[in-house]
């Protein structure tokens, strides 16, 4: 099988850009990994930190009743 000229030289080219590329994105993955724990809601070790409640549950719980009491007048109504 006859070589094609500069096929071989292609080769070694894409293979060098692989091995460049690579290397780009594992340094890319490192400053996110870097910046997205600084935030506070991921860190890079422990993985994602779960939000705390912003409301309490009491304050959920009055919500939740006051919804219901909605739908319960709401569906009289259709009766």
């Amino acid at each position: 099988m006859p070589k094609i000229t500069g096929f071989e030289n292609i080769v070694q080219e894409l293979r060098q850009q692989r091995v460049q590329l690579t290397t780009d994105l594992r340094n890319v993955d490192s400053a996110l990994g870097a910046l997205t724990g600084m935030d506070g809601l991921v860190t890079p070790r422990r993985g994602i930190i779960p939000a705390k409640p912003s409301m309490s549950a009491a304050a959920r719980r009055k919500i939740s009743l006051a919804q219901k009491e909605r739908w319960a007048k709401l569906k009289a109504g259709k009766e």
